[in-house]
Parts: C-alpha cells; sequence; structure tokens
C-alpha cells in the first residue's frame, strides 16, 4: 500500500498530492554528497549501522575515499562550467 501522508488537512498518496521524494530532484553533486555522508555514517557507527569491523570496515573506508574524489572531481567540473560561462 502506498504510504498515505497529510497535506492542507487532506489525507492521501504521495502520487494524489503530486509529491515527490528529494533525492528525486538532486543533481549530481547533491547526490555524491549525501553517499559520502551515509558512507560516514556507517563508518562512525550511529542509531542506524553498526560499526563495521575487520575487512568490511577496509571496505567501506575504500568506498568513502572513492566518493569524496567523485564529489571533488564533480564540483571542480562544475566550477570550470561557471568560469567558461563567465568568460563567454
Amino acid at each position: 500500500a502506498a504510504p498515505v501522508v497529510l497535506v492542507d488537512r487532506i489525507f492521501a498518496s504521495r502520487k494524489a498530492h503530486r509529491l515527490t521524494y528529494a533525492s528525486q530532484s538532486e543533481d549530481e553533486l547533491s547526490r555524491v554528497r549525501r553517499k559520502v555522508r551515509k558512507l560516514h555514517r556507517q563508518l562512525e557507527g550511529d542509531t542506524r549501522y553498526a560499526r563495521p569491523r575487520g575487512r568490511k570496515r577496509y571496505v567501506k573506508m575504500q568506498e568513502l575515499k572513492q566518493a569524496k574524489r567523485d564529489a571533488r572531481e564533480i564540483h571542480r567540473e562544475q566550477l570550470r562550467a561557471m568560469v567558461g560561462d563567465i568568460e563567454k
């Protein structure tokens, strides 16, 4: 069953209200930054995630490093595009 939400004191599904999830309108940089935050929470351990140990921790650390590199590269590409637009 679809989740029911209250909008303007009317209960209906997200589809009926034409609501979307925030992640559906994120750009590429926002998605990778969200991934970095999630991996960081997984490594540190919080109420949702148990702190990984051993090989799993190593793999998560590698994923986090790669996600950070991806975020930096996407950010640089966006800056280059902005500078290119200004120079024109």
